[in-house]
């Protein structure tokens, strides 16, 4: 039985790279000698000690392992095999038709087209702008919730703030 012993920030990455420097056993045993400490800020102070117990590889595994690696072929060389998984029909796309340019619109035709809000996103936009009075401290204050085509403009009849600072940061 051989063993290893490593030295990592952690547990988990002191087992990893021993098992890798141990040459990924199948079966192997690990016995933990120092956890590891961190300070306040978390940086690791002590490091993670273990040690890692595994059998030898049968000499004639060792041997096949050898082998196999010398019979592989450079990547250049390498030959694509088949997959074994069955060939699905493929389905021929139709070619993109090329979209026709949008046509930005007038001034007229969009007042012919009337708002595009509707009653209840007015309805919701008022109740919304009222909360939002009432978590400020504010409700005194009247407004007006008019539609402009793809706008919706909310008029204050009079200042939220005296300080222009602040009723900055609120908006």
């Amino acid at each position: 039985m051989k063993s290893i012993m490593e030295e990592a920030s952690s547990i988990v990455k002191a087992i990893e790279k021993g098992w890798a420097n141990a040459g990924k056993p199948k079966e192997f045993s690990v016995k933990i000698f120092e956890e590891p400490q961190k300070n306040f800020i978390g940086m690791t102070v002590k490091s993670a000690k273990i040690g890692i117990f595994f059998a030898e590889p049968a000499p004639k595994e060792a041997a096949r392992r050898k082998r196999t690696r010398a019979l592989q072929l450079p990547k250049e060389d390498a030959v694509k095999l088949p997959s074994r998984e069955p060939k699905r029909p493929t389905q021929e796309r139709a070619p993109k038709q090329k979209e026709a340019p949008k046509k930005e619109l007038t001034k007229e035709e969009l007042e012919e087209r009337g708002p595009i809000w509707s009653d209840d996103m007015i309805a919701s936009a008022k109740e919304w702008t009222t909360e939002l009075l009432k978590m400020i401290d504010q409700e005194k204050i009247s407004f007006t919730v008019e539609p402009e085509h793809f706008h919706l403009r909310i008029k204050f009849e009079e200042k939220l703030y005296d300080d222009t600072r602040r009723e900055k940061h609120l908006f």
